[in-house]
């Protein structure tokens, strides 16, 4: 499965810039794509069997490839069925983890498994000026979507093993063009994500770039109160593409369960930059009346 990639990633797909490597007979040379890409789990490579898509446009507008899929050895993306041919000619690369030229990316609403998570972060690259060769051109991989880190105290040992982010526009409308992403607003387009859990205590999700007031719902057990589910409702926060950002919950119940608190914590961190929780202490909610 295709994992994330840091802010921005080198890749190489066979070809070049520069005359003098310029091969003079490509037919049917392999295009393929190599490169170490920092991922979602392990931080420093892909994973065997990974898929992405490129599309190749040539100077003059035809095009040479569209969506040719490609599938890593672990060493390289490679098919062998997409290949260069003479005579040489200039083009544009595009490279994604979605299919090229598609207007819609539906975000994965089940996030809480390995697949889940890396299907729903949106990668994109594009490369000018691309003269086919034997030699490689670096492609930068850029995040498209919004990502939010969210941390959960809980001194209290009470259990839990689900988080969700409710009320979440879950499909991304990509332009191409400009190579952006933002988030759909209408239609019947909000749903619940489950979350990722990537280590304890600490859980992660992709969202479509949007503007929400999102909600955290954590059901636990063992409380003094039975199973509770505790639901904190998070500001009001403008999510770009390509960003990630943090909120930190509390669920500590002191007389009653919780049913929806306000959460200051959350904030632009630099893009794909490991930051800090904006409150030193993370947030105790209020007690409210309501039994859930």
């Amino acid at each position: 499965m295709l994992l994330p990639i840091t802010a921005i990633s080198s890749l190489t797909v066979t070809g070049c810039s520069n005359e003098e490597s310029v091969s003079t007979n490509l037919s049917h040379t392999p295009i393929s794509v190599s490169g170490e890409i920092a991922t979602r789990m392990t931080e420093t490579e892909f994973e065997l069997d990974d898929k992405i898509n490129i599309g190749i446009v040539t100077s003059d507008g035809a095009t040479f490839v569209e969506n040719g899929s490609m599938i890593y050895d672990g060493e390289k993306f490679f098919n062998p069925e997409i290949t260069w041919y003479n005579p040489v000619f200039t083009g544009t690369i595009t490279a994604a983890n979605a299919e090229i030229g598609s207007r819609d990316f539906n975000v994965e609403l089940d996030q809480s498994t390995k697949e889940g998570y890396a299907r729903a972060d949106l990668v994109m690259a594009r490369k000018s000026d691309v003269i086919p060769s034997k030699d490689g051109v670096s492609l930068q991989f850029k995040h498209m979507m919004s990502r939010l880190e969210i941390v959960i105290y809980n001194d209290e040992g009470y259990t839990y093993d689900l988080v969700k982010v409710k009320n979440s526009a879950t499909v991304a409308v990509i332009y191409w063009d400009e190579m952006i992403v933002s988030g759909r607003t209408y239609g019947e387009i909000y749903n619940n994500i489950l979350c990722y859990k990537v280590s304890e205590n600490n859980w992660a999700l992709y969202l479509a770039p949007q503007t929400r007031a999102l909600e955290i719902e954590v059901p636990v057990s063992g409380t003094e109160y039975g199973n509770v589910t505790r639901t904190f409702r998070l500001q009001e926060k403008q999510f770009l593409s390509g960003y990630k950002y943090k909120a930190s919950i509390n669920l500590k119940i002191d007389e009653l369960p919780i049913t929806y608190t306000p959460i200051t914590s959350l904030g632009p961190i630099d893009p794909w930059e490991e930051g800090g929780n904006v409150n030193e202490e993370p947030p105790t909610p209020e007690p409210s009346p309501v039994l859930l």
